[in-house]
């Protein structure tokens, strides 16, 4: 691969070798390949385009050689006060925020929360939280709980809203699923303040998905066969009735998410997501 010199573009076998034509490698000892554009810009704007004007001042020689060469000196100057005052300034908020944190009145320790329930419950207890029934599946030290819902609390679309027409585009992830933002957002909504306080915030590892945090979500593909074992276990009715749910996992392609039957089998090749008849059993953690 031959080197490119980065003052006059002549091409050479090797980049120790010194530019013939202007001297720039020689000079410099410039031995390096730049690896990204954004290295090449800096590198361009500190040290070619300085070199590059110094030559042309030297040729020059004349009187307004001489002024255009006060000219670079006083811009050089200027680039140089002007990082110094960025970096002032990045100084002066942090000194600010610190300020502030000291002066800042101390903060009243909140309150305990008081027991949720009467008794700890097990796990496979059903308990009542908000306005449903929820199936504990773990505890944590036994003041934390994860809970989902006892039943399937109504159908919903994974992500309904969308016109695919490219592959991209077909690619739903739960991260981006209508269904995530809307347990997050109007259902999260229906819980009075007291309870939202209870819910904690989860951070989910999704195959095909960026990590979320959600205080609302739905299982895994894991998480229904660790949690919930065995296939009577993970069916649930819908008004009465065996029927489909949501798990958050893709299925065999990203427009598609697994789905649990309504005999508790896990279909991993997984439903469209366009499909409105999946069931919503949402789960949370909450503190007890």
């Amino acid at each position: 691969m031959k080197c490119v010199c980065p003052i006059c573009n002549e091409k050479y076998e090797n980049v120790v070798n010194a530019c013939q034509q202007c001297g720039f490698f020689d000079k410099y000892g410039i031995n390096r390949i730049f690896i990204n554009s954004e290295d090449a810009e800096i590198w361009n704007n500190t040290v070619v385009e300085p070199y590059r004007m110094k030559r042309q001042f030297d040729r020059m020689g004349s009187v307004y050689g001489k002024q255009s060469k006060q000219i670079y000196d006083i811009r050089m100057e200027l680039k140089e006060a002007l990082l110094w005052r960025e970096q002032a300034e990045k100084r002066i908020d942090k000194l600010e925020k610190i300020i502030a944190e000291l002066t800042a009145p101390p903060k009243q320790p909140e309150a305990p929360l008081p027991p949720l329930f009467e008794k700890t419950p097990k796990v496979g207890d059903i308990v009542e939280f908000g306005r449903f029934d929820w199936r504990v599946l773990m505890l944590v030290k036994g003041n934390r709980a994860l809970l989902i819902s006892n039943q399937i609390l109504e159908k919903r679309a994974y992500h309904g809203d969308f016109e695919a027409t490219t592959r991209a585009e077909r690619s739903i992830t739960w991260e981006k699923s209508a269904l995530r933002q809307y347990l997050n957002g109007r259902f999260l909504e229906g819980f009075d303040k007291k309870e939202r306080s209870r819910i904690v915030a989860t951070r989910n590892v999704t195959a095909g998905s960026e990590d979320t945090n959600d205080y609302v979500f739905l299982l895994s593909l894991e998480e229904a066969r660790t949690t919930i074992k065995g296939n009577p276990d993970r069916s649930a009715d819908y008004e009465g009735k065996p029927s489909t749910w949501w798990l958050r996992s893709p299925g065999r392609d990203q427009n598609r998410a697994i789905m649990v039957y309504g005999d508790g089998h896990i279909y991993v090749r997984g439903t469209n997501v366009k499909d409105n008849d999946g069931g919503v059993r949402p789960v949370l953690w909450i503190n007890l």
